[in-house]
């Protein structure tokens, strides 16, 4: 496991706000109970009972606050991107007078996703 202290995996800053607000979201919450395996945002959108704006919204939510992963889907033909959750644990510590932080541990990753989320990280990027 590695430890993420306010940004997630790719090194990018999470703002506490952002990671509370998506955990207090009943809709993210419920996205979360059904990523025990990636899954893509149709499947989650069929299995939620949830408009696909709703889910792809809450999707793009969970992903800012380094909860959620998007996965390239190498194996599918139409490329249709996996979601999986990132994290194990998620703790909220006080920082001493200055409010509260949040520390990110993430979940290890097989070699296969961390290629499928390298993958999905440089098609953002074109």
């Amino acid at each position: 496991m590695k430890r993420v202290a306010n940004e997630t995996e790719g090194g990018d800053s999470v703002d506490t706000e952002t990671v509370l607000d998506a955990l207090g979201d009943p809709d993210c919450r419920l996205l979360l109970d059904y990523l025990a395996e990636p899954m893509t945002a149709g499947e989650l959108t069929e299995v939620c009972n949830t408009p696909q704006s709703t889910t792809y919204r809450k999707l793009r939510t969970l992903t800012d606050a380094g909860l959620v992963e998007e996965l390239a889907n190498l194996q599918r033909a139409n490329g249709a991107s996996r979601y999986a959750i990132a994290f194990e644990r998620v703790a909220i510590e006080r920082e001493g007078t200055s409010g509260l932080g949040i520390d990110i541990i993430t979940r290890e990753r097989s070699a296969k996703e961390r290629l499928a989320a390298m993958w999905s990280q440089m098609r953002e990027g074109t």
